[in-house]
């Protein structure tokens, strides 16, 4: 599936080459009733040699894909064509709104 327009993406370096990922949430609903929010990580594939800061708003042009995990089949967006919009930078510490938790970089799984 084609996929393009604008995104948060969040970067952690791993032995001196970065790893991408964003954030999915969506509302469940249940016989047509707001449910709990839930979220997803998903893996992001830049091109090579790509370098972007944790954190940015960045605008994509890219595809669906799958890949196979120790974790089983994940799925992850792979990035054709990209524009930086907003270079990522450290967010001031915000209290999270109710029913919320605030996220750490340690609650990123990759």
């Amino acid at each position: 599936m084609d996929v393009t327009g604008k995104t948060k993406i969040f970067r952690k370096d791993f032995n001196g080459r970065p790893a991408y990922s964003r954030a999915i949430s969506s509302q469940e609903y249940k016989d047509g009733e707001k449910g709990d929010w839930i979220s997803e990580w998903e893996s992001v594939q830049f091109p090579k040699g790509t370098d972007i800061p944790d954190r940015s708003i960045v605008e994509i042009k890219g595809f669906e894909a799958v890949y196979r995990s120790k974790d089983g089949i994940k799925r992850k967006l792979v990035v054709q064509e990209f524009k930086v919009l907003d270079a990522g930078h450290e967010e001031p510490a915000q209290k999270a709104p109710e029913g919320y938790a605030a996220l750490t970089d340690e609650d990123i799984p990759f």
